[in-house]
């Protein structure tokens, strides 16, 4: 976000931004905020929404990781290998959640979380590191991907 924002600041002189980043849903009227960006599906609301884009889950892995281990043909061969579990606020999570195309229901597949973080950069490092394979957004791995760190091996919607 900040560098969409400090380019947008440049742009525009005039105008003065309070950015704040949290993985909660504020209150946009108690808080005063004029506008939010959220990921997922909105709850039913008086508000305005315009999709702006889409993100995608990635299952990643460092090169050397996966060089050791194999890279998992299936989101079941998961469960035999170490992850790292990215939970807000909330227990980590026993299962990952992919859905083939054209499925209508979601294919639980059972993870063994070896490491659980609060935060997407510290399970882009830990995997980076080698720790294990992790489940996050597509934006929050995209500079690592591109820098060869981790690899993207295979995308869950």
């Amino acid at each position: 976000m900040l560098p969409l924002v400090t380019d947008f600041l440049t742009r525009y002189p005039e105008i003065n931004i309070r950015l704040v980043l949290s993985d909660r849903n504020a209150d946009l009227i108690d808080e005063h905020m004029d506008m939010a960006i959220r990921i997922g599906a909105l709850p039913d609301s008086s508000m305005i929404a315009t999709r702006v884009g889409a993100v995608r889950h990635v299952i990643c892995a460092s090169p050397s990781f996966l060089a050791f281990h194999g890279v998992p043909e299936t989101p079941a061969a998961l469960a035999t290998l170490p992850c790292i579990s990215h939970d807000f606020l909330t227990a980590p999570s026993a299962a990952w959640s992919f859905r083939e195309p054209g499925a209508k229901a979601d294919l639980m597949a059972p993870v063994r979380v070896r490491l659980a973080v609060t935060t997407a950069e510290a399970a882009v490092d830990a995997t980076i590191a080698g720790i294990g394979v992790t489940r996050l957004l597509s934006y929050q791995v995209a500079e690592a991907v591109a820098r060869g760190g981790i690899a993207d091996y295979f995308s869950a919607i």
